[in-house]
């Protein structure tokens, strides 16, 4: 069965502004979300979040940019909710 990713307004609002290779990143990301889940392994470095973004993931799209999700818990829904440069 596949996974199903919905986007946050706020998402897609940043994704307009993103740089296109940010783009592109995501929507592999996004794709390989849909066929294998949100639990990824390999370049993605997906991750859980603590503080106020407890029960959030992270995923690296690249060394600065980063998808916050989360996973709904009644079923195979990823809710992908902003686009962000990570801040060192």
């Amino acid at each position: 069965m596949e996974w199903q990713v919905f986007e946050a307004r706020l998402l897609v609002r940043q994704l307009e502004r993103a740089p296109r290779k940010v783009r592109g990143d995501y929507e592999f990301w996004k794709d390989q979300v849909r066929l294998y889940g949100p639990n990824l392994h390999g370049g993605f470095r997906t991750h859980s979040l603590r503080g106020e973004r407890k029960g959030q993931r992270s995923a690296r799209l690249d060394r600065r940019w980063r998808v916050i999700f989360r996973v709904v818990e009644d079923g195979l829904i990823v809710e992908a909710l902003e686009l962000t440069p990570h801040r060192y």
